[in-house]
């Protein structure tokens, strides 16, 4: 998540420049990998997952506020090639 943070507000010794496409993707790419991590673990053994999940959604919804519809599908195309890139390794998470 600290990545889409950086991107949402970048710090001023940081080389990212500001990108809420890139905010986007990254807070719903960090909200579907915790919902997967949801689904495969109970909820008991970490009852804070929920909220941390619902918690990137909002951050996810608050920067889509700020964006067009092409500007949030932009965001989604960037975001289905991320996981299409790394699918291999998320099959070991």
């Amino acid at each position: 998540m600290w990545l889409a943070e950086e991107y949402e507000n970048p710090a001023k010794t940081s080389s990212a420049g500001k990108n809420l496409v890139l905010a986007y993707m990254w807070y719903d790419i960090a909200a579907e990998l915790k919902a997967r991590e949801i689904r495969r673990k109970p909820a008991a053994s970490n009852p804070t997952f929920a909220d941390d999940n619902q918690m990137e959604i909002n951050y996810r919804n608050s920067v889509g506020d700020q964006l067009t519809p092409s500007n949030i599908q932009r965001a989604l195309d960037l975001e289905k090639a991320w996981f299409s890139q790394n699918q291999r390794t998320l099959r070991y998470h």
